[in-house]
């Protein structure tokens, strides 16, 4: 968690945190479409680098704050940089990775639910607080590991 005032609130919150701060920042940015995280941390860097960008990160903070009620300053997100932004290997959307190490692949934006209907109780491979393209990228990395099953 490169927030420390973040680190002791569950993930699911954090995940909502991030999600929001993230789509307020992506229409301040030059492009709609990236096709290598290169392009999009580059476009971060040009975003940082104008000269409204400390005003409108206050105001993505203050609008986190009304829809999650977690404050946080401009001093707190010190560790928000261009390697922070990623491509999700599954979607392709960029996305903020929040995680210690900066290792994050795969995007949180909308969480994986499976219910079965007769039994009235979530499938147990829908793990809690796992997004869809997470459960994507999971299944298709047992599927490789299987090998080809006729």
């Amino acid at each position: 968690m490169f927030i420390n005032k973040l680190r002791f609130i569950d993930n699911e919150k954090q995940q909502l945190y991030f999600k929001a701060l993230a789509s307020f920042l992506l229409p301040f940015f030059t492009s709609d479409y990236y096709s290598n995280e290169l392009d999009l941390q580059q476009d971060f860097t040009s975003f940082q680098d104008d000269e409204s960008y400390l005003e409108i990160l206050e105001e993505g903070l203050n609008h986190c704050e009304d829809a999650l009620g977690i404050k946080l300053g401009i001093q707190d997100l010190i560790g928000l940089t261009p390697k922070r932004w990623k491509l999700c290997l599954v979607c392709g959307d960029p996305f903020l990775s929040y995680d210690k190490f900066n290792k994050s692949k795969i995007c949180y934006s909308t969480t994986y639910k499976r219910f079965k209907v007769g039994q009235g109780t979530y499938f147990k491979a829908a793990q809690e607080g796992a997004s869809k393209c997470y459960m994507q990228y999971r299944t298709s990395v047992v599927k490789r590991c299987m090998g080809k099953v006729n």
